[in-house]
């Protein structure tokens, strides 16, 4: 039970984070939406710079009034209001293979960001400090 209670904690601690991330100006650049074109080239980009061996999930943007983006492993579809570079980049991690949103989730995220975004590192750390 003690494990569940913190991987809801973790999960919700991930969650703050990057919902403080769209009110913040440090972020626009990784918030802002993009096209799926856009996101599928940025992916790849990550997945190749990062010499992952399994193939990369099909990326799709959901339909209609989906609230959440998802990942499975095989398809990574992106809400209609999280078609971003931040949730496309958390959406990799579980990819990945980071299933919990746990220290190690945080802590990959964290360092994908910071390896192929523009952010400020600073202001990553600031955020990231939490679960980290």
């Amino acid at each position: 039970m003690k494990k569940r209670y913190k991987q809801m904690i973790d999960t919700r601690r991930v969650y703050q984070l990057e919902t403080d991330m769209y009110y913040d100006r440090r972020f626009a650049y990784i918030t802002k939406q993009r096209s799926l074109d856009y996101l599928v080239r940025y992916a790849k980009k990550i997945w190749k710079a990062e010499k992952l061996k399994k193939q990369m999930p099909l990326i799709r943007f959901g339909k209609g009034l989906q609230k959440y983006s998802w990942c499975d492993g095989e398809i990574l579809e992106l809400a209609p209001t999280q078609r971003d570079i931040l949730t496309l980049v958390h959406e990799l991690v579980h990819a990945i293979g980071y299933d919990d949103h746990d220290k190690n989730f945080a802590r990959k995220e964290l360092i994908l960001l910071e390896k192929y975004t523009p952010t400020k590192v600073e202001a990553l750390y600031e955020l990231f400090e939490i679960m980290i």
